[in-house]
């Protein structure tokens, strides 16, 4: 039983124990007499036979003993420590903070304090959680993300969205993706296509990657469209992003040729980089892919690192 029930039983029985030592305080107190104890007269002037015994009533219970009593009763009850409020848990969190362990602090401070502390928490997260750094603000939105399907809370997330500033928007979108409402959906097939900062899109179409299929069709083609455009871009989390989404299966024969046209040869290793990323992701045929894999993957002028993307790619095609 938890510390709240017990307080809660403790004040029933107080009431059920005042209100007998009313209920007693007043009954008449005079001596009961047995009923069958008085003998039948024979006429109007013989005296009534005396009863054989009589009952008194105790003295009502002492109302201070009975408030001494409860006292000592409610100092056993165990009552759980209230958890602190979101606010509290990023000040406690100090100038160093240990980005898991605020994670955890605040998923038990969001659990317990139901939609006012979940929407405390979005405020927080707008204000820049007070200049915190990129991890604690990862850790805050996984927070979030965790609870996003209680009740509230998705439409506080929602509704701070389109006010919040690029930083503080990427960290709400991203905590989106612990939603499968389909509102949540078009937010981040929203923001992955018509945002303005590319951070935002960005995070959107990490979303959108890591839920893969699971998407309706019509928003993942919305997302495709972007993704196509986004991959010949200078923006680095754009390039990213692009494999994210192109990477989801089923892939396009159009899509395959843009990719592995990337791949051979587009100048910029970001994007080849990313192209690759996308053909592995999606799980394209070997039989289109492993040659040019291996003969990209053979050639002295590939770069390194693209070099082990590629080895990487063709291990998981074995």
């Amino acid at each position: 039983m938890s510390g709240r029930w017990k307080l809660w039983a403790a004040g029933a029985l107080s009431l059920a124990l005042v209100a007998g030592a009313w209920a007693l305080s007043r009954r008449d107190e005079a001596p009961l007499k047995d009923r069958g104890s008085e003998a039948p007269t024979s006429s109007a002037s013989a005296p009534p036979t005396p009863a054989r015994y009589s009952v008194s009533v105790r003295a009502s219970p002492n109302p201070s003993a009975l408030a001494a009593a409860f006292d000592a009763f409610l100092e056993e009850v165990p009552l759980a420590p209230r958890a602190p409020r979101p606010a509290e848990v990023l000040r406690d969190a100090g100038a160093e903070p240990d980005p898991l362990a605020y994670r955890r602090a605040l998923e038990a401070s969001l659990s317990a304090g139901g939609p006012s502390a979940f929407r405390e928490a979005v405020g927080l997260l707008e204000g820049g959680l007070g200049g915190s750094d990129e991890r604690l603000r990862f850790q805050h939105s996984q927070a979030l993300a965790g609870r996003i399907s209680a009740p509230g809370a998705l439409e506080a997330v929602l509704a701070a969205i389109p006010s919040a500033g690029p930083e503080a928007r990427g960290d709400l979108v991203f905590a989106l993706r612990g939603s499968r409402d389909p509102r949540a959906s078009e937010a981040l097939a929203e923001a992955y296509s018509t945002d303005s900062d590319p951070r935002v899109r960005a995070q959107a179409g990490f979303v959108i990657g890591e839920r893969g299929a699971e998407w309706p069709p019509l928003l993942l083609e919305r997302a495709r469209r972007t993704a196509r455009l986004d991959l010949s871009s200078e923006s680095t989390p754009l390039i990213k992003s692009a494999a994210d989404v192109l990477g989801v299966p089923p892939l396009s024969d159009s899509d395959r040729g843009l990719l592995l046209g990337t791949l051979q040869r587009d100048p910029d290793l970001r994007r080849r980089l990313a192209a690759t990323r996308a053909l592995a992701a999606a799980g394209a045929p070997p039989a289109e892919v492993v040659g040019a894999f291996q003969q990209l993957a053979g050639d002295p002028s590939t770069p390194p690192e693209l070099r082990a993307r590629l080895e990487e790619a063709l291990e998981g095609l074995r």
